[in-house]
């Protein structure tokens, strides 16, 4: 896919980003992709190697832990203040 000469940077690069993306699915606990970013179900050349490589905000939000009661008490304590 990236040809036969490809720089090893640029190898770096793109095994980095199939790497992210599959850490994604661990993190996020999910098989589901996204549109855009780093949970696309599929890259292009250029998605692998472009010199940005974006977290959408639908893929943040699904990596972040779960709120737990603790937590969601202390914040209905902190909002109620």
């Amino acid at each position: 896919m990236l040809g036969t000469r490809v720089e090893p940077s640029v190898l770096g690069r793109a095994l980095g980003r199939v790497a992210a993306h599959e850490i994604y699915h661990i993190v996020a606990q999910t098989t589901e992709h996204q549109e855009s970013g780093i949970a696309k179900a599929a890259f292009s050349v250029r998605d692998l190697t472009a010199n940005r490589f974006e977290l959408d905000s639908s893929s943040l939000w699904r990596m972040r832990p779960p709120m737990t009661a603790r937590t969601a008490n202390n914040a209905f304590a902190e909002s109620a203040r």
